[in-house]
């Protein structure tokens, strides 16, 4: 019985015989028109499965080696137990948000949602293995989406038995994270752009990338047919890179 990867290396063999195979018709027919054009059909018929991960890898050293520029202008104002005023994350922290949204949609209720938030989801202890309560002195603000889709904020204060939850309309602490997003290269990759602003000042006291790459779909030819995929059906794709430690370097947090 054929194991999955060698399944893989005889399928991609095969498609390498193929494209030779092709690339050797292409010379034979216009070998007198076109003296290479056997070995440009050969490269286009084995690379056209990969085009847009060759183009993100591409993106992704270019970026590596020359854009990923993280930088701290100053640091917040501490209080004398070295906390910070208040922080408001919005939609940037992609560990938090994306657990609050999971959750949130289970229920248009406020008040439900917030018992599933504590008890069954163990928010508490994720806050305090995050050391918000240590580094932030009143209060923490996040953004969240509820079932409708429409943005909300959660104000979470720290006090001395356990955290308290409630619903904002508009987030006013001191520090923010903002984020800027575009897209390029019709969606290939995303760049994130993070600001930590002090909005009491309104000046930019550090600045943090992160660059997303669109994942291909189950049924591209190379995933369905070359198999570029995990044995449990997980197709290949390239990872993202960051620089997000510059932010909690500057908010000394451990998780954001």
């Amino acid at each position: 019985m054929l194991t999955w990867g060698l399944l893989v290396i005889i399928v991609n063999i095969a498609y390498l015989l193929l494209s030779m195979l092709i690339g050797y018709l292409a010379y034979k027919f216009f070998e007198h028109k076109y003296k290479h054009i056997g070995k440009i059909v050969f490269i286009v018929v084995l690379l056209a499965p990969f085009w847009d991960l060759i183009i993100q890898k591409g993106v992704k050293t270019y970026y590596q080696a020359f854009k990923m520029e993280a930088k701290i202008y100053a640091y917040p104002e501490l209080d004398e137990d070295g906390k910070i005023e208040s922080l408001d994350l919005g939609d940037t922290s992609q560990k938090t948000i994306s657990w609050f949204v999971d959750y949130l949609k289970l229920s248009t209720k406020e008040k439900k949602f917030m018992n599933i938030l504590i008890d069954k989801f163990k928010i508490n202890e994720f806050l305090d293995e995050a050391d918000f309560d240590e580094r932030i002195k009143n209060f923490l603000e996040l953004k969240v989406f509820d079932s409708d889709n429409e943005e909300k904020y959660i104000r979470i204060r720290f006090d001395k038995i356990k955290p308290q939850f409630e619903f904002i309309e508009n987030g006013n602490a001191r520090y923010k994270i903002e984020k800027k997003s575009e897209k390029y290269l019709f969606g290939l990759y995303n760049v994130n752009e993070y600001f930590l602003i002090d909005n009491k000042t309104e000046n930019i006291l550090a600045k943090d990338m992160r660059v997303d790459f669109k994942k291909g779909s189950k049924s591209k030819f190379r995933n369905k047919f070359l198999l570029w995929k995990s044995a449990n059906n997980s197709v290949y794709f390239l990872s993202n890179i960051e620089k997000q430690w510059i932010m909690r370097e500057t908010l000394k947090i451990k998780y954001l």
